[in-house]
């Protein structure tokens, strides 16, 4: 599979292809950006969720082609597929991401290290993420019912803002 790059930059790659192939459509892919391990991966999934970018374009060694004098277009009838990136701009109008998913949205849980670091993101102390994590995520990953859930997180973060 090729690398999932940022603008074609070979050195930024942002993400893997899980699946590739041809529809009627043309070329259809699902991949995973890593936004746990790559910063330029996490502000791009960012931007694609807010709706700031949508484009995919593709980098390729071109070894047969057919040039269509009456629609004035190079027919790609062979190529190796070099690399596919998320672009800003790309040349293809039609070429576009459709869904932009999450780990969450997939009904997966995150690890409780990568919730602590999704809190601390979004302001949370090393303390305070901690005890969210420990006393909310571990909870709902060992199957506590879902009423004692919503108490436990509203408690939680009614101590955190100083309300009892």
């Amino acid at each position: 599979m090729p690398p999932v790059l940022w603008n074609h930059d070979w050195n930024q790659p942002i993400g893997v292809w899980i699946s590739l192939k041809e529809d009627e459509k043309g070329l259809y892919g699902e991949g995973r950006l890593l936004v746990n391990e790559v910063a330029r991966a996490k502000e791009v999934h960012a931007l694609m969720v807010a709706g700031a970018i949508d484009g995919l374009s593709i980098g390729y060694r071109l070894n047969k082609w057919r040039y269509e004098e009456k629609d004035d277009a190079l027919e790609l009838l062979e190529i190796d597929l070099r690399e596919i990136s998320i672009v800003t701009f790309p040349a293809n109008e039609e070429s576009r991401v459709e869904v932009v998913k999450s780990a969450l949205s997939r009904g997966s849980l995150p690890t409780l290290s990568e919730f602590e670091k999704a809190l601390r993101d979004l302001g949370f102390s090393k303390t305070q993420a901690t005890i969210v994590a420990s006393h909310g995520l571990r909870k709902l990953i060992q199957g506590e019912p879902e009423k004692e859930q919503i108490s436990n997180a509203l408690n939680i973060l009614k101590s955190i803002n100083g309300e009892h």
